[in-house]
């Protein structure tokens, strides 16, 4: 987790585009510095709105490292993690996205053999009838039809080509 800068430091974090963290009372968010006033406060431009406010340097710091490269490839659980710092930073805006990018990650990951994975019931689940979601294991995947051959936890049994959005 980042610490607060001082000196030359503070400084370079300071330089007009550069990316900061600005900590308010209830959250923290992510901006962009617009403007170095010479009374030492930062007009900052936050990112995904319009909304820009003048801060003092004292609540600002830098972003933290995995964010500065936003091409970087994440894994899930990276993703996860990331999410996860960020979310303790108190910055919910800038967690949510990782935590989206992990789950997108999960949705496009492949079915493969070995694998297991939790299968949702073929019919909707009702408040009188509620179904439960069933773990299996994947012993043949078949990336053509995207379709699996599971063996069911529980009781052993098989299902065969199942879709994998099930």
């Amino acid at each position: 987790v980042s610490t607060q800068s001082t000196g030359s430091q503070q400084q370079q974090l300071m330089q007009v585009g550069s990316g900061v963290r600005v900590r308010e009372p209830n959250r923290s968010r992510r901006g962009t510095v617009g403007y170095v006033n010479p009374d030492g406060t930062v007009e900052v431009l936050f990112l995904h709105g319009e909304e820009e406010a003048v801060v003092t340097m004292e609540s600002c710091s830098e972003l933290e490292p995995f964010e500065m490269d936003p091409s970087c490839h994440h894994g899930i659980e990276e993703c996860k993690s990331n999410g996860t710092v960020l979310f303790k930073l108190g910055d919910l805006e800038a967690a949510a996205e990782w935590y989206t990018r992990g789950l997108q990650l999960i949705k496009k990951s492949e079915v493969s053999t070995g694998a297991v994975v939790l299968v949702k019931p073929e019919t909707q689940p009702t408040r009188s009838v509620p179904q439960p979601v069933l773990s299996a294991l994947v012993f043949s995947a078949c990336q053509d039809t995207q379709t699996a051959d599971l063996l069911l936890c529980h009781d052993d049994s098989e299902m065969e080509a199942v879709p994998w959005s099930r």
